[in-house]
């Protein structure tokens, strides 16, 4: 009986070492709008802040690689090779914005939904880390995806445009 004690708790003991051993420590998810690019990367964070809140869901891609869906007071994160940088907004082909990223660098896109338009458009814009930095650490982390290859190098629009998004059902 002693032994099938023993037997328990040291079985419970391994249990529990690899359930709370394995998942990333609480305050990563908290603290990820403070993250640095690794080295020789850059990072790209998308967060959303509209004026007036609009119920629909924004998908997002970076390097054609899709990296979530934002919500209003929402974030993500990719973490890009240097050089050409294509960030698409919704379902349509043509890069909603382009530019050129540097190694060790991080970027803030700005998106906001336009309230009132049916269906759903967007305006995104690059900001400063000052200025991103606030509202990311008011916003909900959705997670964070490595795009391994650069972008392709076809012809890519260099200025913002809106986006046309189907609001939620």
């Amino acid at each position: 009986m002693n032994q099938l004690r023993a037997c328990l708790a040291v079985s419970s003991a391994f249990l529990l070492a690899a359930l709370f051993g394995t998942a990333p420590p609480v305050h990563a998810q908290q603290d990820a709008w403070r993250a640095t690019p690794p080295p020789g990367k850059a990072l790209m964070f998308v967060f959303r802040s509209d004026r007036e809140p609009v119920a629909a869901r924004v998908p997002v891609f970076v390097n054609s690689v899709r990296v979530g869906e934002l919500a209003n007071g929402s974030f993500v994160i990719a973490t890009v090779n240097p050089g050409r940088i294509l960030l698409r907004l919704g379902e349509q082909t043509a890069p909603t914005y382009a530019f050129e990223g540097a190694a060790n660098q991080s970027y803030f896109a700005r998106v906001a939904a336009l309230a009132g338009v049916q269906p759903v458009r967007t305006e995104v814009r690059l900001v400063r880390e000052a200025e991103a930095r606030p509202a990311l650490a008011q916003s909900r982390f959705l997670g964070a995806v490595t795009v391994a290859a650069g972008a392709p190098q076809a012809p890519a629009v260099s200025c913002a445009v809106s986006s046309v998004i189907e609001p939620d059902p």
